[in-house]
């Protein structure tokens, strides 16, 4: 009887385990692509922008109307607001225990925004911007409260996309191209260790789930060796991650012929 329930719940894990590997080494995959796209693109002064991604890093200033943080009314550009209410609870055992329970959450941006650095100022539109900002905690009472702001004045990097007319230069998040849309005060290096380091857990527990799912399958095929579990897991994983590096190489190489042919049309 144990045997037939073994080989069935083998039979289930294995599909499951090969599909999480498949998805978490896609998106490890894709983190790496963002953190290349990051560093194939040089920063640029806002006088030398021209049309396609950009890498900037300057002063950030209002333009128009701001946005009040609900908590310390401070005047912002984005902000994220949560507040939370302490609760009292007895769990199973009788023992009092105390937990954070959401009263209100929502966040607030102004439509665009100045970015100014030694050589101008440029207009940058928030649509779809993600902002990458420090958050700051409160008590009062009963009540927790935390607003991430981003405020005038903050030294800030923006990797997006730049458009270019007559009358005006803006830079935006919604156009198509190879860069992550990011507006952030910890600077270029920290968004790249955050890259790079999302996508090497990815890598790591799609690995794991490999590993896994080869255990499930030898065991449902009744092999228990442990040499012939470490050679298939070695071969899988060693030829897997080979094709890998090549094509990701593939890939970087086709992006930056791309960009260069392409600047260079645009300059």
């Amino acid at each position: 009887m144990w045997k037939a329930w073994h080989k069935t719940l083998c039979a289930i894990a294995t599909p499951i385990l090969a599909i999480a590997a498949f998805s978490l080494q896609l998106g490890g995959f894709n983190s790496l692509t963002e953190m290349r796209n990051l560093e194939r693109t040089p920063r640029s002064l806002v006088v030398s922008i021209i049309t396609g991604e950009v890498n900037l890093s300057g002063t950030s200033q209002a333009k128009g109307r701001t946005v009040h943080a609900p908590y310390t009314g401070n005047e912002c550009i984005y902000f994220y607001y949560h507040k939370e209410r302490e609760e009292v609870y007895t769990d199973s055992d009788g023992d009092r225990q105390t937990r954070w329970v959401t009263v209100e959450q929502y966040s607030r941006r102004v439509p665009e925004f100045r970015l100014a650095d030694s050589s101008g100022r440029v207009t940058v539109i928030t649509d779809n911007a993600d902002f990458s900002v420090p958050s700051h905690t409160y008590y009062s009472g009963d009540y927790r409260y935390t607003e991430a702001r981003f405020e005038p004045g903050e030294e800030t990097f923006i990797f997006g996309f730049a458009n270019q007319s007559a009358e005006s230069t803006t830079v935006n998040f919604t156009d198509e191209g190879d860069y992550t849309p990011i507006v952030s005060t910890y600077g270029e290096a920290s968004e790249r260790a955050d890259m790079a380091s999302g996508g090497i857990w990815l890598f790591s527990f799609a690995l794991l789930s490999l590993s896994c799912g080869i255990m499930f399958t030898c065991w449902m095929v009744g092999v228990h060796r442990l040499l012939v579990f470490l050679t298939i897991v070695s071969m899988i994983q060693g030829g897997g991650l080979i094709l890998l590096g090549l094509q990701m190489m593939r890939l970087d190489l086709g992006a930056s012929h791309s960009r260069t042919l392409l600047q260079s049309d645009r300059a």
